[in-house]
Parts: C-alpha cells; sequence; structure tokens
C-alpha cells in the first residue's frame, strides 16, 4: 500500500548480534559476547529474493554490522540487485580501512546517537562511546559517504533531541531519524519507561514538524523503516531478516 512518500519496500537485515558495545536500549540483546550470526549464503539469497519481489532498500544492522566480514559483499550483490543500501552502526569502528570497504557499497551510513556525551555513554554503557563515535566523523566526511544519525527517543533524552539536531548539522549530517524505543530485547529489562502510547507517534511527528522545518537543512522522520534525505525518499514497508 502507498504511503504518503511512496511505496518502496525495505528490507532489514541483521546479519550478526555480535557488537563491540552492551547498549542498555538494545532491541535484539546484542554485545561482545555474542557470536551468533546468519550465513552470508542464506542472506545473499535472501537479496537476490528481495530485489526480484521489488525491495527497494537493502539496510544493515546488527548487532554492529561492521563486525560482520562479509558486509562489503552483501552490500555489493544488493546493487547489484538494484537496491539502495545503508548501513546502521555505532561508528567506533568507522576506522580507513573499514570506510574504504564501504565506499560504493553503502549509500548511506547512519550512526545512532543518544542525546548529549553524557546521555550517550550511559546509553551504550561505555564511557568511550561518544568521544570514540566522534573521533571518526571527520574520516566519515573525508570519505564522501552520505551520513546521517538515528536518536532513539525516550523519556530520558526527550529534552536533549535539539541539541541532538544541532550537533547533526554540525557534522555534516544529511538525515536525522527519530526512532521510538523498542519495548523488547534489554530495554525491557534495563530501561523503566512509559508506555508507548503517553508519546505517540503522531505526537512525535506533531513536535518534529513544530520543532524543525526543512530551512535548518536537515529533514527529520520518526517512523522505523523510513529514511528521508535531501535528495531520496525511501519508506516504509520493512521486512527483517
Amino acid at each position: 500500500m502507498p504511503s504518503p512518500t511512496g511505496c518502496s519496500r525495505i528490507l532489514q537485515i541483521h546479519p550478526t548480534r555480535r557488537c563491540n558495545l552492551k547498549c542498555l536500549h538494545c532491541y535484539s540483546l546484542s554485545g561482545p559476547r555474542e557470536r551468533e550470526e546468519v550465513a552470508a549464503s542464506v542472506l545473499l539469497a535472501a537479496l537476490t529474493d528481495a530485489g526480484q519481489a521489488g525491495y527497494g532498500v537493502a539496510s544493515f544492522s546488527g548487532g554492529e554490522p561492521l563486525l560482520y566480514k562479509q558486509l562489503p559483499a552483501l552490500l555489493h550483490h544488493a546493487h547489484d540487485c538494484g537496491m539502495i543500501t545503508t548501513v546502521t552502526t555505532n561508528g567506533m569502528l568507522l576506522d580507513e580501512r573499514k570506510l574504504e570497504t564501504l565506499q560504493g557499497a553503502a549509500d548511506l551510513i547512519a550512526i545512532s546517537l543518544d542525546g548529549k556525551p553524557k546521555s550517550h555513554n550511559i546509553m551504550r554503557a561505555s564511557k568511550q562511546a561518544f568521544a570514540g563515535m566522534l573521533a571518526r566523523l571527520e574520516g566519515l566526511r573525508a570519505s564522501e559517504i552520505p551520513f546521517g544519525f538515528i536518536f532513539t527517543l525516550t523519556q530520558y533524552n526527550l529534552d536533549e533531541l535539539d541539541w541532538v539536531a544541532s550537533f547533526a548539522l554540525e557534522q555534516g549530517a544529511r538525515l536525522l531519524q527519530i526512532h521510538p524505543l523498542e519495548e523488547v530485547g534489554r530495554a525491557r529489562a534495563k530501561l523503566l519507561f512509559r508506555k508507548s502510547s503517553d508519546f505517540s507517534t503522531r505526537r512525535r511527528e506533531r513536535f518534529l514538524k513544530e520543532k524543525y522545518s526543512p530551512q535548518r537543512g536537515i529533514r527529520s522522520t520518526c517512523s522505523r523503516g523510513f529514511w528521508k534525505s535531501k535528495s531520496r525518499c525511501w519508506p516504509t514497508e520493512t521486512k527483517r531478516w
């Protein structure tokens, strides 16, 4: 069914639960000790099937997808299947070598951001999380791979959304995506939060429209399966592997 922005479909791929962080809000219970991953052959076949079924975007997340050795091969295969590719990462592992493998393979890199440095580090359960991510942004800009930020909205960081938007603009981001907190995985055990009805998707959309305008130079959305930038609009139907 067409959405207000089109009818493209997104294949969400989570190739591994291994991650260099153990975030409090992680929906997949990923972490440094996890080794569960999906065989590359399975994912290559899934991408082929999705391309033939009309899916237009392959979005890779995790876990930390940069720890999945076959990620570049999957990204190139997705291109071969006619799909746009996105990679969601905590950003700490985006060194020069990783960026070289992503150039020409990833159409967009989305970096998770949870607020100001202190808030980000608390949510990421690491005192180095923000500084480690920030240190990689200069190289990311130099690579000329389009990038943006993903902000998971909770009752604890709502007041930091304005700071996040300003930070995204300062760093040259092309998008800011607002996610609701998913009430599964580690978030269910580690975070106390209000029910989603207390801050509904409609209220979040209204808040964003009132708070930010396209004139600020960055587009913001709060739909989980929806990427929006100045040049492309990639909406809403999603399928996960």
